[in-house]
């Protein structure tokens, strides 16, 4: 029908928007985070010669100039990172095991009979158990230790890591002047000289 006829009709012109595929940059952000557990449990043993440990995390005051080395039990040698010092807290105080070698590698943490005598300790197997002492006359008992199925003697302890902050305060004008909500700086002298402020120290 002459009704539907285009060809009598304005021209119109069409809108239209170009489809430009661009390459998608994707960015990625992960953050992972790995919970490393330390092994506070000290096997006490009587198979070899020194404390040690592969843990750095439990020692103290570690001196690296060493040039030992240890044999493991599979017949390699392994040189000692180090060498430092176990702090732990007791019921009689803080308790200091010297000398414990810094072995990589070692998955347990040994504390060696013969070398706790040497320095002192007093160890009493009875039963199923050790008693570990710091005097011959056997009145201070430092811990307990109960023997497992497996037949071994393990003592579990926290060792201590204090962290110790001081903060300190310098009384200066400028600080003051923060305090007092910015006011000006001869008005805080004003209210320093006729003492108008209880605490307000000699700013100078």
């Amino acid at each position: 029908m002459i009704r539907d006829c285009h060809g009598n009709k304005n021209v119109q012109k069409l809108n239209y928007a170009n489809q430009v595929e661009e390459t998608s940059t994707l960015f990625y952000a992960c953050n992972a985070a790995t919970d490393v557990k330390v092994n506070h449990s000290w096997y006490i043993d009587s198979g070899c010669s020194n404390h040690m440990t592969g843990d750095e995390r439990l020692l103290v005051n570690i001196q690296r100039n060493l040039t030992s080395k240890v044999k493991m039990g599979t017949g390699e040698i392994v040189p000692v990172a180090g060498k430092g010092t176990l702090v732990i807290d007791t019921k009689l105080g803080r308790k200091h095991i010297q000398e414990v070698m810094l072995v990589p590698g070692i998955e347990e943490n040994l504390l060696i009979i013969g070398q706790m005598m040497e320095h002192g300790y007093y160890l009493v197997f009875r039963g199923n158990v050790v008693n570990i002492y710091d005097a011959w006359s056997l009145d201070n008992l430092i811990v307990r230790v109960q023997m497992t199925n497996n037949k071994c003697f393990p003592l579990t302890m926290m060792s201590t890591s204090d962290l110790a902050l001081k903060a300190s305060v310098t009384h200066c004008l400028q600080t003051w002047h923060k305090r007092l909500g910015h006011i000006y700086e001869r008005s805080i002298k004003m209210l320093e000289s006729q003492d108008m402020v209880h605490g307000l120290p000699h700013l100078g």
